[in-house]
């Protein structure tokens, strides 16, 4: 009832949906801090080891680290935001940033390297705005001297096979292990999914395939996002239309790629 009852006791802040809503709301655990040092923020499994890197003064866990531990005050995650009384049209930047490791790909330099992420987890209700079949890329895929690194776990059959030699399936390393290799890549296009997220928390470049029915936490936004400065959004004019999309999306690879070769 009163933040000022908070001070110095113990509290935890635990996880709401998915792994995108994690790492999007993350920045308001800080808030904490200006009532108590005792903070202990719950987190999925997949996201403990780029969550630890969001304040050294937060204690960052999963359910069963944390079910047998003692605290004052608990609340969740999203529930945050009306008790700090934040805008969500006006949110602070948060940025996260990841040491080094020994993680590498082989980049040939004469190719540009393009990260993707073409859709998101297919038992959300509303999975059918954000995710893309990946066939719709397959004008993307043809270009020359692109090289294409797919983020995301996903049925690949409806994709022609000669596109297969255009394409590194990265999808079944770590989050963590993808998150440090981001920074790497000429650019990251994702629908709206978890890539998306961890990319802006990141500060890396992404270009955001969004639909006319997006998800609210976007607004009405068309080029930019207030929550992230290293996101440009291509959205879509008519609902279902990604095709006009991935036309866009191909006009600037194709000069991207022409710059790099210059």
């Amino acid at each position: 009832k009163n933040l000022n009852s908070i001070s110095n006791k113990k509290v935890v802040v635990w996880y709401e949906q998915g792994l995108g809503d994690t790492l999007n709301f993350a920045r308001y655990v800080l808030l904490l801090k200006k009532y108590t040092n005792q903070i202990t923020f719950v987190v999925q499994d997949k996201l403990i080891k780029i969550i630890k890197n969001l304040d050294p003064d937060i204690t960052i866990k999963n359910f069963n680290e944390a079910e047998n531990d003692f605290f004052d005050y608990q609340i969740p995650l999203m529930s945050l935001i009306q008790k700090f009384d934040e805008s969500l049209e006006q949110p602070f930047q948060c940025i996260i940033k990841l040491e080094e490791n020994t993680k590498k790909i082989d980049f040939d330099p004469h190719n540009l390297q393009i990260a993707f992420a073409h859709s998101g987890n297919e038992n959300y209700s509303r999975d059918h705005y954000r995710s893309i079949d990946i066939s719709k890329f397959q004008n993307i895929f043809n270009q020359n001297n692109v090289h294409f690194y797919k983020l995301n776990n996903s049925n690949m059959s409806s994709l022609d096979p000669k596109y297969n030699k255009s394409i590194t399936d990265l999808s079944h390393l770590d989050i963590y292990d993808i998150a440090i290799m981001l920074s790497k890549f000429d650019l990251v296009i994702s629908t709206d999914t978890v890539f998306a997220h961890l990319c802006g928390i990141l500060n890396i470049n992404c270009v955001l395939l969004l639909s006319k029915n997006s998800d609210w936490r976007w607004f009405d936004d068309h080029k930019k996002t207030v929550w992230y400065k290293s996101i440009r959004i291509v959205k879509q004019k008519k609902l279902d239309d990604w095709d006009s999309v991935i036309i866009l999306i191909n006009r600037f690879l194709r000069l991207k790629s022409y710059t790099k070769k210059i």
